[in-house]
């Protein structure tokens, strides 16, 4: 095309075109299939000599965690923040239950937070579903889900 002309495309070893880019869209099948896209991304589409996560559980580990590090001011809204995580076993055993548990999960943290801000002012109670940490929404879905230990550490 005449509108590419002022590019420069450069080719792999393989002599496939690779044209100059910055990002990339990576579109609903890392959406659906997260761990399937993007499980290994680093090696096969940046060429890293290995993967910085191995397994689903590592990933949901440092997931919550960088979400613990966070700001509770900046978690306002849990479901954005467990969002990424509805397809993490599609296909898998108890894919479908993981999802709902994470769900419910959150649900129970956001509305106990509402009850919370409603009644701050009278009786100044602290309940531990509103303190939980996303790790711990995120671990509580697991065991709820009955995700397997092979599930969690299978490699992508």
């Amino acid at each position: 095309d005449e509108c590419l002309e002022h590019l420069d495309f450069e080719y792999d070893d393989d002599d496939q075109l690779l044209p100059p880019v910055d990002s990339a869209m990576v579109g609903r099948a890392a959406w659906y299939t997260p761990f399937d896209v993007l499980g290994t991304a680093d090696t096969r589409v940046f060429g890293k000599t290995k993967n910085p996560s191995d397994s689903r559980r590592t990933v949901l580990l440092q997931y919550g965690d960088s979400l613990d590090a966070e700001n509770d001011d900046k978690l306002n809204d849990d479901d954005p923040i467990f969002r990424p995580l509805y397809y993490a076993f599609t296909g898998l055993k108890n894919a479908k239950r993981f999802r709902i548990s994470l769900v419910d999960q959150a649900s129970a943290k956001r509305a106990e937070s509402a009850r919370r801000s409603r009644s701050f002012v009278v009786d100044h109670h602290t309940s531990d579903t509103h303190n939980k940490p996303p790790s711990a929404v995120i671990g509580d879905a697991l065991q709820a889900a009955t995700i397997s230990d092979d599930l969690l550490d299978r490699p992508f």
